[in-house]
């Protein structure tokens, strides 16, 4: 399940913190930045891919026991369009 240390957050660090790493590499809009300026999770769109993890410049983010075969056979699946595959490696590789 994937939890946020809103603590460790770069947003909640500093008020003037744009960072949105995780809002932009998510492929199914699980993450966004919600009212309180830090990522809000929507756990029933989340796919526990990880990318989210990967990319937090701050750690904020942690998947517990992420596995990178169980995550390709969910988006089987879930059958998510190979064009938001291919988008979030995209954005992750632009974003690192």
């Amino acid at each position: 399940m994937l939890q946020l240390n809103a603590g460790l957050c770069v947003r909640s660090l500093s008020v003037e913190s744009e960072c949105n790493k995780c809002e932009l590499v998510c492929p199914t809009t699980a993450i966004a930045i919600g009212e309180s300026n830090l990522p809000a999770i929507n756990f029933s769109e989340c796919v526990t891919c990880g990318a989210c993890t990967a990319i937090c410049p701050s750690e904020a983010l942690t998947l517990d026991e992420f596995d990178a075969t169980n995550f390709f056979l969910i988006l089987l699946k879930m059958m998510i369009p190979f064009y938001l595959v291919v988008k979030m490696f995209l954005v992750f590789l632009l974003l690192v």
